[in-house]
This record gives structure tokens, C-alpha cells and sequence, in this order.
């Protein structure tokens, strides 16, 4: 059925992840937007970046005349449209995106405009007057192993011989949810047992005033100062915008600790967001525990990999001392042989070719198909 579809790009956008990890793993091949090369008996789907002011995003391609006037073209030749959100985690209804919808709306039928997020338990967003169709697209499932891959060939010749601390805890933007769970871990005296960065930070001072983390850490409030650890990639708050080292990492952190601690970017009711922060332990054969979304393990069972459950017994990864807990539990199994097992079948899945196109048939083409012939 999908070859009755053809996909298209613009240089005016450029190619999006969709398009990259598709042309990857499925090799579906988009073609360069040519008005002869229009073929009206496929379903032809234009992808572009879902990006409506450059308050939002760092470029501002589409929020422009010339895009829309290319949109009206698209949308008289019966095109679908696909706008790429799968990098990043929100669904904010602000009123930037409300106009943007608002003069989308003027140029092409919204009822053919889906919008792909990498959030997995969402069905349809509304936005003010708009209800907008969702589809799930698996971004960092898929890109992790690619980008990783193009520096960590093999991963053996990295491993230490003893860790030297229980966790790792990796955090560019602290956010105040991330505050809260170092904040936590300095509670229970477990920073000592921890490789810890906080690069860039987030909170709201007055949350962060009078706590444990603060005072342990002598942090400086009203002038914050990264905690890196040793041969990162850049230093500073400049890593805010760096998304060039998404995946670059120091493998050696992993294998110097024993348990990766993952704070991930949507906690607790947010949408389902799995990202690179838990892929990559995967990728590297480590174990981990989450704290993220009510369905965030549940959906990565899904995907075929294991959470060590079995291992350390279930806990609520929605809640602080819930996983703090799995973590030291985790810590003293690491080196289990069951545990060694699990990791090198997460990592296995991951790395499965064949995998990953059942998974994007399965969550993303599959809801494509159905939504666009029906």
C-alpha cells in the first residue's frame, strides 16, 4: 500500500527527521518538490517543519508568504501535509501556533494536515477553534542508534573495569522537575555515589532557594555555573542550543557507573515523550530506571525491550522516591548475570534493523495508510 504514496520535500524547508530516518529505514525516498513530476494518481504528502515563529524554533522558514503561497499550490493539487514536531516534546496551545493555524487554515484543508509528534499517547490536539489530526512518529528511538553509531562503532573496548559510582545523572536543562529529583537525591545523601551534570539552568530561583542540593553543591543561585563532568563535549550555557551534541556523549561516564539514572523531559500526566536520554543507555548496555510519563515503560515493553522489572520489582515512574529507590536496588544487581543479559537485549532490539521497521509500520505508517485512504 505505502507505494501508493509519494513524499515530497522543499528546499525552501529542507529535509526533516521524518525524512531522513524513513529514507534510512524504510527506504521511502522523497523527491524534491517538481510541479512536472506531480504524479496525481499516488496520495502525494509534503513534510515540513512544524515551526511557526522564530520565538519558537531558531529558524523561520515557514511562517513566511512564500511558504504559504507554496502550500496553496500543494493544496490544489490534492496534496496531504505532514508537519514534523517529533524532536521535541510539547503540544503548547500558545497564540503564535493559534495564528499560524489561523492562516494555515486559509491556504489548505486542515482535515489533510496531521500533525507528527514523537509524544505516543496522543490522539488529536486541539488548538483554540482547530482540532488537529496526530500521528506518532518514533523519532529518537530511531535516530539514537544511527547518530551514536557514527562514533561509538563498538562498544566493549569502552567498558571500565569496576564503576566508581552507584549512578549517572545527566541533565542539560534543569528544569524544575530535574531540580527536584537531584534536589531528592542530595536529601538522601546519594550525590557522593553520584556522576552528576546540571549544565544549564531552568528553575525558578525561588524554588531552588533554602535546598539541600543548593547548600551541598554551594551553588551560586543568581549566577549559575554548569556541573559537567570530565571531557564533555562543550561547557557552559551554550549547550542550551547545541542539539549538534544531542547524542554526543562520553560513553566512559556510562561504564563508570553502575545505574543510569534517566530524568526525562516529560513527567508525570505530560504526553508519552521517550527521547535519546533513554535510548542511549540502551544503546551502551547499561542498566537504567526512568523517571518520565505513567506510560513511558509500558511503552517501551512495547517496543520489545526490557526495564528490569523482574530484577528490582515494579515502581511508579512518576514518582521521585519510587525510582530512587529501583535505582539503589538496580545498583546492587548490576553486575547480575540476568541483568548483563537484559542489557545486551535491549541493546539487540535497538540495533535490529528489522525491528525498526516493524516499528515504524506498525506506529506510524500503518495510521498513515489508514488515515489517508479512508
Amino acid at each position: 500500500m505505502i507505494d501508493k504514496f509519494k513524499f515530497w520535500f522543499h528546499p525552501m524547508i529542507g529535509g526533516t527527521g521524518i525524512q531522513s530516518l524513513l529514507e534510512s529505514y524504510y527506504n521511502i525516498n522523497f523527491e524534491e518538490y517538481d510541479l512536472s513530476k506531480i504524479d496525481k494518481s499516488k496520495k502525494n504528502v509534503f513534510v515540513f517543519f512544524w515551526e511557526t515563529s522564530i520565538s519558537i524554533n531558531l529558524e523561520h522558514k515557514t511562517n513566511t508568504q512564500s511558504f504559504f503561497d507554496l502550500l496553496k499550490e500543494l493544496n490544489e493539487l490534492d496534496f496531504y501535509f505532514l508537519a514534523d514536531y517529533t524532536t521535541e516534546s510539547n503540544y503548547h496551545i500558545d497564540e503564535e501556533r493559534v495564528q499560524f493555524l489561523n492562516k494555515l487554515s486559509e491556504y489548505i484543508r486542515l482535515n489533510k494536515f496531521y500533525l507528527v509528534t514523537n509524544n505516543s499517547d496522543v490522539r488529536e490536539i486541539q488548538y483554540d477553534k482547530h482540532l488537529i489530526n496526530h500521528l506518532h512518529f518514533p523519532h529518537f528511538l530511531l535516530a539514537t542508534p544511527l547518530k551514536m553509531s557514527e562514533y561509538i562503532d563498538e562498544i566493549s573496548h569502552h567498558e571500565a573495569s569496576e564503576p566508581t559510582k552507584d549512578f549517572l545523572c545527566l541533565n542539560r536543562r534543569v528544569h524544575a522537575h530535574k531540580f527536584k529529583f537531584v534536589n531528592r537525591l542530595s536529601e538522601r545523601g546519594l550525590l557522593p555515589y553520584t556522576n552528576l551534570s546540571l549544565v544549564v539552568n531552568k528553575t525558578n530561583p525561588n524554588l531552588m532557594r533554602g535546598s539541600s542540593l543548593v547548600t551541598e553543591l554551594n551553588i551560586d543561585i543568581d549566577n549559575f555555573q554548569s556541573i559537567q563532568l570530565e571531557n564533555d563535549v562543550m561547557y557552559g550555557n551554550e549547550f542550551d542550543t547545541a542539539d549538534q551534541h544531542l547524542y554526543t556523549i562520553n560513553p566512559k561516564w556510562y561504564f563508570d557507573s553502575k545505574v543510569n539514572i534517566v530524568i526525562e523531559t516529560n513527567v508525570g500526566d505530560s504526553p508519552t515523550h521517550l527521547t535519546e536520554k533513554t535510548f542511549k543507555p540502551i544503546y551502551l548496555e547499561r542498566p537504567f530506571v526512568i523517571y518520565g510519563t505513567k506510560l513511558h515503560l509500558k511503552k517501551l515493553n512495547e517496543f520489545g525491550f526490557n526495564t528490569f522489572v523482574d530484577d528490582i520489582g515494579e515502581y511508579d515512574c512518576t514518582n521521585i522516591d519510587s525510582v530512587i529507590d529501583a535505582a539503589i536496588k538496580l545498583s546492587l544487581s548490576y553486575s547480575k548475570e540476568e541483568v548483563i543479559k537484559k542489557c545486551k537485549w535491549n541493546r539487540q532490539v535497538l540495533m535490529d534493523y528489522s525491528s525498526s521497521r516493524n516499528i515504524i509500520n506498525e506506529y506510524f505508517l500503518k495510521n498513515l495508510i489508514k488515515n489517508l485512504v479512508i
